[in-house]
């Protein structure tokens, strides 16, 4: 489902399921993805995780 936000941006939210290859453990991560056109009239969109924007990362890390 996606939505349009106040700055014109549209949005959608999906979640994928990860697994560290390091460790094992397997997590799902949810991301909004925005949907953009540059000036060129190009569409491009970035994937946002969390506050942060991060990439996934294992939640779990060994020690």
């Amino acid at each position: 489902m996606s939505e349009i936000t106040g700055t014109g941006i549209s949005v959608a939210h999906e979640a994928y399921a990860f697994a560290c290859m390091r460790c094992g453990y397997g997590w799902e991560q949810a991301y909004d993805i925005e949907h953009h056109v540059d000036a060129a009239g190009q569409e491009f969109v970035v994937y946002k995780a969390g506050e942060s924007g991060s990439r996934p990362r294992c939640p779990d890390p060994p020690a």
